[in-house]
């Protein structure tokens, strides 16, 4: 009788023992797929950057090769930085 109460302890035990140890495996894989998910984003966030950079860039080159040489010649002493142009 003693002998059967033992086991039962030592099956209550090692079932608690696993419980544990899948409770633990799952919280591990939970952080590898949250790391995994923040990786890409942090990878989409810069691609996006990038992109936004190289348009700006893009759109740069556009201006000073299409627009600028076609406006209009200002004197440089009429330009003031957020003033309306007068004469």
């Amino acid at each position: 009788m003693k002998r059967e109460r033992t086991s039962m302890k030592e099956a209550s035990r090692a079932k608690e023992v696993h419980r544990c140890r899948r409770k633990r495996e799952r919280e591990r894989e939970r952080e590898r797929e949250r790391g995994e998910r923040e990786r890409e984003r942090e990878k989409r966030e810069r691609e996006r950057r990038e992109r936004r950079e190289r348009e700006r860039e893009r759109n740069k080159q556009t201006f000073f090769q299409c627009y600028l040489p076609n406006l209009p010649q200002i004197p440089p002493q009429m330009v003031r930085c957020g003033e309306t142009l007068t004469t």
